[in-house]
């Protein structure tokens, strides 16, 4: 009688035992999902956040790639000069505007007085549409995510031929 009761005793706790490490268990894989969600959505913000201030970037440098495409050509032909073993060169016009507009940075002459190109600031609308000043905002949101703690009572524990099976109970 002792032995059997013994053995019941021992099942039992087995099976108490068994019960908290599938509720354990059940608060990690909950606790992981949460986290790999949380961090699969700010991943989601962050690109979305880059693609647009991507394509506004784009279009602001599209408006004056013309003459900046001239400007870097320009430096490409002066860096290509200095190489030639020719002692004659021809520049193009707008290599030579170029020397005019950027004379005085680059050798310290003022032949010619024009303004230099300047980056354009972002407007209110286009600072609102890409979200610049909400993007720590919305870092701050998804940090201080609250999860909920599961409870052994949302765990369903079958005891059969002494075995342990648990089940979520949503």
């Amino acid at each position: 009688q002792t032995s059997a009761e013994r053995r019941r005793r021992a099942m039992i706790l087995e099976a108490q035992g068994e019960r908290r490490s599938a509720v354990e268990k059940a608060e990690g894989d909950k606790q992981s999902n949460i986290i790999r969600a949380q961090g699969e959505k700010q991943s989601q913000i962050l690109e979305a956040q880059g693609d647009a201030i991507s394509t506004v970037l784009r279009a602001r440098a599209a408006e004056s790639m013309g003459e900046r495409a001239i400007i870097d050509k320009g430096m490409e032909t002066l860096a290509n000069i200095g190489t030639s073993p020719s002692t004659t060169y021809v520049l193009p016009q707008e290599l030579t505007s170029l020397l005019g507009r950027y004379g005085k940075g680059l050798s310290g002459s003022d032949v010619q007085q024009a303004a230099g190109l300047e980056s354009k600031a972002f407007d209110e609308e286009t600072r609102e549409l890409l979200g610049l000043d909400d993007i720590g905002e919305i870092l701050g949101e998804l940090d201080g995510v609250e999860t909920a703690d599961i409870s052994a009572d949302a765990v369903d524990i079958e005891i059969e031929d002494g075995g342990v099976e648990a089940e979520r109970v949503e």
